[in-house]
């Protein structure tokens, strides 16, 4: 019942057209058999990390192989192992190594070990990591295949489904002014000119109708992190702040500077250390003075926390929404024990201010859910 309640608000600003900024993290990159979260890239840098550290090091093969599946970079029982048979204490033991090493290695540890080891070349690895699994082909393939008028596709294999409900929002809601992004990429802008620039593949007569008469004008969206005030703002613009640094693709012209990038704990020190920065006054102005809407976030970082704390004590007369998820599995075990933890933790999100909005049944059905409820509220009334 709360949850449908929160619905109903975030539904009742939707209609009254409230303006609106997402703040996006990088659960909205989620696609399936696509490695481009957040863990997966510090996993992907920590390996790069862990191959140099233990050169010259009397560490054999197995060890190494132990290491990697107790950092998560590999499964900790691999299939093969599985059907071979491990003996109970070998199981015992590596859940034990694994048990301590998310303990004593925690992400933004491995992301502090990562740049004193790889310098500022990790910068060059991300990006080759981020662009190898998704660029303007790979997302241009995945929306015509799952998206394109008259596609029919299950729900399990749709691909890049939350990137594409966003970008989808973006185009239909005016309202919505700015976007606040965690993430290094650009896929968000990518997906949204893929569908802007190709509207009569992806909008039907009835939605193109509302665009052109009430929707937005000449769209031009902009990837901000450094300089902002060399870009000219109008009403057409929409901006894309890149709170924690931006790493184009290879085949951008822009350069980027590893004083612009927030990843390690050196750098969210630097970050909280400086609170005149445009990245702090941007996120406040935001959270005080608009709606907004939190999509792939795990609140568990630290700059979100951070600026909901500062906007806790600045108030806003507006909802703060955070799309979270709350059901297990139906077949889960400790289903009742699964639901007082997260009780928990999200009581403890609305001291902070938080509207959450539940994926009960599955992030998927949720943003389609959001997305025929924009569609119902804005184009068809």
């Amino acid at each position: 019942m709360k949850n449908s309640y929160n619905f109903d608000l975030f539904k009742k600003d939707l209609e009254d057209r409230k303006q609106m900024v997402l703040f996006v993290g990088a659960g909205i990159n989620y696609s399936k058999d696509v490695k481009i979260l957040w863990d997966d890239v510090i996993n992907y840098l920590f390996e790069k990390t862990l191959s140099r550290h233990v050169i010259g090091k009397n560490i054999s093969t197995d060890d190494y192989c132990i290491i990697k599946k107790a950092l998560g970079i590999d499964s900790i029982l691999s299939n093969e192992e599985i059907e071979n048979g491990l003996s109970i204490k070998e199981i015992k033991d590596r859940y034990r190594i694994q048990q301590n090493a998310m303990f004593e290695l925690n992400p933004l540890i491995k992301a502090s070990i990562v740049k004193s080891t790889l310098g500022d070349s990790y910068i060059s690895f991300i990006q080759h990591y981020l662009y190898r699994q998704c660029n303007r082909t790979i997302l241009q393939s995945a929306f015509n295949e799952c998206y394109a008028l008259n596609v029919e596709i299950k729900i399990e294999n749709r691909r890049f489904y939350t990137l594409y409900q966003i970008a989808r929002m973006i185009i239909l809601c005016p309202f919505v002014k700015a976007v606040v992004t965690y993430n290094y990429d650009n896929y968000l802008r990518l997906a949204i000119d893929i569908l802007w620039t190709q509207k009569d593949n992806f909008f039907t007569i009835e939605e193109l109708d509302f665009i052109n008469k009430k929707g937005r004008k000449n769209l031009v969206v902009s990837d901000i992190s450094n300089n902002i005030y060399e870009h000219g703002l109008s009403e057409a613009d929409l901006f894309i702040y890149h709170v924690h640094g931006y790493i184009p693709s290879p085949s951008e012209a822009d350069s980027v500077s590893c004083n612009n990038i927030v990843l390690s704990l050196e750098e969210y020190y630097e970050d909280s250390r400086n609170v005149h920065t445009w990245q702090t006054a941007t996120q406040l102005h935001f959270l005080s003075h608009y709606t907004c809407l939190f999509a792939g976030l795990s609140l568990s970082d630290i700059t979100t926390q951070r600026m909901l704390y500062y906007t806790k004590h600045c108030g806003n007369e507006e909802k703060i929404y955070h799309i979270c998820s709350y059901n297990p599995p139906d077949d889960f075990t400790y289903k009742t024990a699964y639901h007082a933890l997260m009780d928990m933790k999200y009581e403890f999100h609305s001291l902070y201010g938080l509207t959450p909005i539940f994926a009960a049944d599955g992030y998927d059905n949720l943003y389609e859910r959001i997305g025929n409820v924009i569609n119902e509220i804005l184009v068809k009334s």
